[in-house]
């Protein structure tokens, strides 16, 4: 028989495929006919990796984590909607999370050949990581929890979304690939991941509150620390660092013993990497104390709280630091008129709201003055001599990135502004003395704009809802708020970025917090929303009072009950 008389595979296929099918059955698809082919290319290809991470492996691991990273992530991806988010685990984890960032030194780390750093906020964070992605993977009311909630300050989300993606862009045009992706797993990690995990978080009754006595805890803790490291001129663990932790580093070295002015001077660090982060650090956290002082309702705690403010204030002087003193008066200021606007709302009767908004401006002038004409003010706020090096500095940095960025508006890749610019600090080290300078180099104009728009818009929802929030727990977004005041102020004369971590969170504190308190002015009457993370999405409740007190809210046909 002439081989014209068998029909072609193409038309034998068609033909079957024109043939009807009985109910319940259906035709494979091209990979069901096809996987036999693809079982065997797929056992090529392991063989290939496995004999590439043999040779090459050991030298470049990092790149050989790519492929399981993806197939994790297809596996999380691919699980069946069940409807039962692992909610728990993540709170606990943010809980370790941040209970890591805030009480270990970031710089004491297990070192791998060939890895990153292995630090506790690593360790922490990718667990964290993953159980936020199964959640999204296996609950729908989970992923509609955290849209209402992260959807309810768009101004800030979308940024934060446009802000990844960019850094992520980035690693493609960055001269060192391996560096760029390292620096945008980080910001992943430690921004993007913290945030929207934050804003989960803080939407439940008690989450605010506890971390913020998790922060005034840390406070105090590396405070003492501090006083401790002053008196022995170097950090107290110099001498007792295990030998399996990052400790032969030239940098680690650096750190361990201590850092002083070109005068002599000893200037505090306790964990973190220079004294200028320190300082950042307590002006983020003071608001959070102060607020303590002016709202505990034990006495003990708003004099515990009221004791601690002087000391901040001498850590802070031992940090030898402006931008600290800075934002520490920048907090009594803001939180004087934020005070003051919530007793002239709140507080019909009483005079001292209305003298305190009016007079102000005037306060506000004689600070100024007070900095510009009273010398040990002056000094502490603008400078002195010492300081004169670090102003030239800036200066000089700026001039050199102008060019730089007229000839690449977009960036040069994450993590690579400092050897873009080029600038060398008198110890010899790459620098740049301003994270907005750094943002330009890195993810361009655009990246740098949403990047300040994202806390500008933060700050003004803050603002705006510390004003109407009622008494209780979803006030302290009021201390949340100006810590972001104080960091948008900061960032213009520090690049580090140790405290990034906690200022996302705070961010999505403030996002979450904001959702509350507009929940609960748009249905008054509200009881406090239930404690079951993903049915918080479904604000329409039907309050009833039950035995024992507390609410019971109807949501979605079951009844979740909460005491708030």
């Amino acid at each position: 028989m002439s081989a014209l008389a068998w029909p072609s595979r193409r038309k034998q296929r068609e033909a079957e495929e024109a043939l009807p099918l009985l109910a319940g059955y259906g035709r494979q698809n091209a990979l069901q006919r096809n996987r036999g082919k693809l079982s065997a290319l797929l056992f090529v290809l392991m063989v290939l990796y496995t004999l590439a991470f043999q040779i090459i492996g050991r030298f470049i691991p990092l790149y050989f984590m790519i492929p399981v990273a993806v197939l994790i992530l297809l596996i999380i991806w691919a699980l069946p909607e069940t409807g039962r988010a692992p909610t728990v685990l993540l709170t606990r984890l943010f809980h370790a999370c941040l209970i890591g960032f805030l009480f270990w030194p970031d710089y004491l780390a297990i070192a791998l050949p060939s890895l990153p750093w292995i630090t506790v906020l690593r360790m922490t964070a990718l667990p964290l990581t993953f159980v936020l992605l199964i959640a999204l993977s296996v609950s729908r009311e989970f992923r509609h929890a955290l849209k209402a909630v992260a959807g309810s300050a768009r101004a800030v989300t979308t940024p934060m979304v446009i802000l990844s993606v960019l850094l992520a862009i980035s690693i493609f045009y960055s001269n060192l690939i391996v560096f760029s992706f390292n620096r945008v797993v980080n910001s992943l990690l430690g921004w993007t991941m913290m945030f929207f995990v934050s804003c989960y978080v803080f939407s439940k009754p008690g989450s605010a509150r506890r971390v913020a006595g998790i922060i005034w805890a840390a406070t105090a803790f590396w405070v003492a620390v501090g006083f401790w490291e002053w008196r022995l001129g170097h950090v107290p663990w110099r001498d007792h660092v295990p030998g399996f932790l990052a400790t032969q580093d030239e940098f680690v070295q650096r750190v361990l013993q201590g850092s002083e002015r070109y005068g002599g001077d000893y200037r505090i660090q306790t964990k973190f990497f220079t004294p200028i982060s320190f300082a950042e650090y307590l002006a983020l956290t003071a608001p959070f104390v102060l607020h303590w002082m002016m709202t505990a309702e034990r006495l003990v705690a708003r004099i515990a709280a009221g004791a601690l403010l002087p000391l901040i204030f001498l850590a802070i002087v031992g940090t030898d630091s402006r931008l600290g003193a800075l934002g520490l008066m920048i907090t009594f200021l803001a939180y004087l008129l934020f005070w003051g606007l919530r007793r002239w709302r709140h507080a019909k009767a009483s005079i001292l709201g209305p003298a305190i908004v009016l007079a102000y401006p005037v306060l506000f002038g004689v600070f100024m003055a007070a900095t510009v004409f009273v010398g040990r003010l002056r000094k502490m706020v603008w400078g002195g001599g010492q300081h004169a090096s670090s102003d030239e500095a800036r200066q000089e940095q700026i001039q050199m990135a102008i060019p730089l960025l007229k000839s690449h508006p977009w960036g040069y890749g994450a993590g690579m502004g400092g050897e873009t610019l080029g600038y060398v600090s008198p110890g010899g080290v790459l620098t740049i003395d301003s994270y907005y300078l750094t943002m330009l180099l890195d993810i361009g104009v655009l990246g740098f704009a949403i990047f300040l728009a994202m806390f500008l818009a933060g700050i003004w929802i803050g603002a705006r809802r510390a004003i109407d929030a009622p008494e209780g727990e979803t006030l302290w977004i009021a201390p949340a708020t100006i810590a972001l005041l104080n960091f948008i102020i900061i960032k213009a004369v520090l690049s580090q970025v140790e405290n990034h971590p906690l200022v996302f969170a705070l961010l999505g504190m403030v996002v979450a917090l904001g959702w509350r308190i507009r929940q609960a002015g748009d249905e008054p009457g509200m009881g406090p929303l239930p404690a079951s993370g993903p049915h918080i999405a479904k604000r329409s409740l039907v309050p009833r009072r039950r035995w024992g007190g507390g609410l019971t809210a109807t949501l979605g046909g079951k009844a979740h009950s909460g005491t708030g």
